[in-house]
């Protein structure tokens, strides 16, 4: 497997379950260090605790993307920090795999609003 991430620290938002989990996985197995960003306790620690198995670096960081001070703390990491980092930011992206039709308006909200709060954080 390639090292393209050796000595990168990747964060992924989302990374509890779904693509963010697979993103997760498959930078580890690239050589990155993985910082796990998710909102769900349990499942963060069981995505670090498969990396981990595999011979990975990871840790979990209990986050919520539609919160304006994680997103700005997460930008002052970023910007600050001298590790060399990648940040991926699917969060979002699970509640669109049903369709728009069978999306509750609360999800639909909190979606847009994580959406909103990212970018407007972003350089």
């Amino acid at each position: 497997m390639s090292q393209r991430f050796k000595d990168k620290v990747v964060i992924v938002t989302g990374a509890g379950s779904g693509i963010g989990k697979e993103a997760a996985m498959q930078f580890s197995r690239e050589g990155a260090k993985v910082v796990i960003a998710a909102r769900r306790k349990a499942w963060g620690h069981a995505v670090v605790g498969e990396i981990r198995s595999g011979g990975g670096e990871a840790t979990f960081v209990r986050s919520d993307v539609c919160s304006y001070g994680f997103v700005a703390a997460q930008k002052r990491f970023i910007r600050y920090s001298r590790i060399p980092k990648v940040l991926i930011d699917v969060a979002h992206a699970a509640h669109h795999a049903a369709g728009p039709s069978t999306i509750a308006l609360g999800s639909s909200r909190r979606n847009s609003k994580s959406v909103f709060s990212g970018s407007q954080r972003a350089e």
